[in-house]
């Protein structure tokens, strides 16, 4: 983001109940084109099973590794055919950074056909705005000189510490701990008068905070 000039574009794209749209056929398609052993294909399709015609069980480890190579085309098809310099992935979650508007709006329009052709899969939604005013990935908002974590996860804080919830609140705070959250998140700590409960190493993290920063 700090590459482009604020008034370039970002494109934000997520899909659709991902793991519960994954097509098993075109999964076992594309672990057939990279090994032959058709028993071991077979035993590796064995971790797929559901009760419905499509998707894969959320949870298993195996999943993970195969949402990586489900969506490996899509990276091909963004670096290759689209010629993307800036683009980040993370599971279906995926961001283009630094574009005009008219591309943007041409890449989301090829993008959508892709997956619909490809993968069988649909857009959950999709954003493009300049890039001044940030994006919303994986669980921040990120501008070019600062990102904050979501209103959500906030919220959720403050009640933690309500609630005396250690748990969550040395979660959070860890989620929070590259972010300009924390120096409100300490104040909050303080606030409450929750800070001698927090483990020693929570402590030090929170302490990091100058003091012009909240």
């Amino acid at each position: 983001m700090r590459k482009y000039s604020g008034e370039l574009y970002s494109l934000k794209l997520d899909i659709r109940k991902f793991f519960y749209r994954i097509d098993r056929k075109i999964l076992k398609g594309m672990f057939e084109k990279k090994i032959k052993d058709k028993q071991f294909v077979e035993i590796m399709m064995l971790f797929t099973q559901m009760d419905t015609p499509i998707g894969i069980p959320i949870g298993n480890l195996l999943s993970q590794l195969y949402a990586l190579i489900y969506l490996n085309p899509l990276d091909h098809f963004i670096k290759r055919e689209l010629k993307v310099k800036s683009y980040v992935r993370y599971v279906d979650d995926f961001v283009i950074i630094g574009i005009i508007l008219v591309e943007a709006k041409d890449m989301q329009k090829k993008l959508v056909n892709f997956i619909d052709v490809n993968l069988n899969l649909e857009l959950s939604h999709w954003t493009i705005q300049k890039i001044k005013k940030g994006i919303n990935f994986v669980g921040y908002r990120t501008w070019r000189s600062k990102k904050i974590i979501r209103k959500y996860s906030i919220k959720k804080f403050i009640k933690a510490v309500k609630k005396r919830d250690i748990d969550v609140m040395v979660s959070l705070i860890g989620h929070a701990k590259h972010s300009a959250s924390l120096a409100y998140f300490r104040h909050v700590v303080l606030q409450y008068e929750a800070f001698n409960l927090l483990p020693k190493g929570t402590q030090q993290c929170l302490n990091t905070i100058h003091i012009n920063e909240l």
